[in-house]
């Protein structure tokens, strides 16, 4: 009888423990962003609590899913400068990599000729606001 234990680093078991959990859930490809499913989108966003400027983004990014939302916009309507976004949004990537593995976020980011612009998919953007 041979052995077929190997060792595995801890963080690999737990990246696979965390995509089993999610197999059966229907995921959504963000594109250069992976797979979401809900029960990551409700992870993330009540990570998010102690990152207004990200939630802010998510937020706006959410009510207008599938268009795109500017940088600027999000700031005036969320009263939130540019700069703290840019710094929540670094503090979410680095959330992201912690809870799935990698630096992934539920919508895209576009830079335009009118600067940085947000894009949800609506699958994304009703479990956004659901959760």
């Amino acid at each position: 009888m041979s052995n077929d234990l190997i060792q595995v680093p801890r963080r690999l078991l737990e990246e696979l423990a965390r995509y089993l959990d999610r197999a059966g859930e229907p995921m959504v490809s963000v594109p250069g962003n992976g797979e979401w499913t809900e029960s990551m989108v409700q992870t993330l966003k009540s990570e998010l609590a102690r990152y207004p400027g990200a939630s802010a983004v998510a937020d706006e990014a959410a009510r207008e899913a599938g268009k795109l939302v500017a940088l600027t916009d999000v700031a005036q309507r969320a009263r939130v400068s540019k700069q703290k976004i840019s710094n929540d949004l670094s503090a979410m990537s680095k959330a992201t990599r912690r809870l799935f593995g990698d630096k992934r976020w539920p919508f895209q980011a576009v830079d335009t000729s009118q600067g940085m612009h947000y894009l949800m998919q609506p699958e994304i953007a009703e479990w956004w606001e659901t959760a």
